[in-house]
């Protein structure tokens, strides 16, 4: 995912990226630097709350979390 900050709030960052859709951004380890107007490129989940005004809120991932998920998921031969 790449998104620039455009807004920070005590909980979260809000983000928005080149395609024009916004999102809001965890704070948490991985995004302990970020500042207003940071360009960032990161792995996150995702999740999508809200019925009618749907929200997608991002939890960057930091370097050994997306490790960790790349050793446990199997991998396949392409022979």
């Amino acid at each position: 995912m790449r998104c620039v900050i455009t807004k920070v709030n005590d909980n979260n960052y809000e983000g928005k990226d080149y395609n024009g859709r916004k999102y809001l951004i965890v704070k948490n380890e991985a995004t302990k630097n970020y500042k207003l107007g940071t360009d960032s490129t990161f792995y996150a989940t995702k999740r999508v709350e809200g019925l009618m005004l749907k929200k997608i809120i991002l939890e960057p991932l930091t370097t050994d979390e997306y490790e960790y998920i790349l050793s446990k998921e199997p991998i396949i031969n392409k022979q």
